[in-house]
């Protein structure tokens, strides 16, 4: 009965871990993937989390290549309820420098001690980092999860990045425009 049982709650994580995956692939723009993440980690029974964006996404075309870590990343997600006293949440995203220490010393107390960094990767993009005290599901699950963040970062960075290009293209078609209007002015008055 008790292999069964524990087969029955590990296919439920792995489900769950997959809903996840489908639920995250959302249109939202960078700035704000940090809360929705939150709350998607939230689900996994983590006591913490951190994930770290770095400031521009790194491309590793060779595994296992030497990786120099970024001078510029942003903290954009962040729950401990490991300490049920003080439990804390990010209010707003924080710079720091993770060549100096995975996490920005601006914020006290994150626990150490069985904490799991996994790199976040969409294929050979490296997107930052997340770290994790492991909750009650399988270890499986939590690399099906950290796959589900990286994925949700694409897409948010994506379209954060099809956002930046209509604006600029329409701000170009305006200036363009004006010009055009300018232009036929002076014409028509020469």
């Amino acid at each position: 009965r008790y292999t069964v049982t524990e087969w029955f709650n590990k296919r439920q994580q792995v489900f769950q871990a997959a809903l996840m995956d489908s639920y995250v692939m959302m249109n939202i723009s960078y700035d704000e993937v940090g809360k929705h993440i939150k709350n998607a980690l939230s689900a996994f029974g983590l006591m913490s989390a951190a994930v770290v964006v770095y400031d521009r996404p790194t491309e590793v075309i060779k595994p296992f290549e030497y990786f120099n870590q970024p001078q510029k990343a942003i903290l954009i997600s962040y729950f401990d309820y490991s300490k049920k006293d003080k439990p804390k949440e990010l209010k707003q995203p924080i710079e720091f420098n993770p060549a100096k220490g995975l996490f920005p010393d601006t914020v006290p107390d994150y626990p150490d001690e069985g904490v799991v960094v996994m790199s976040l990767f969409h294929k050979t993009i490296q997107y930052g980092y997340i770290l994790m005290k492991r909750g009650p599901f399988d270890t499986g699950v939590y690399d099906l999860v950290a796959k589900a963040v990286a994925s949700q970062l694409h897409a948010s960075y994506e379209y954060t990045q099809r956002i930046k290009n209509k604006v600029s293209i329409t701000q170009d078609y305006r200036i363009l425009d004006e010009t055009t209007h300018i232009d036929y002015h002076i014409r028509k008055h020469l």
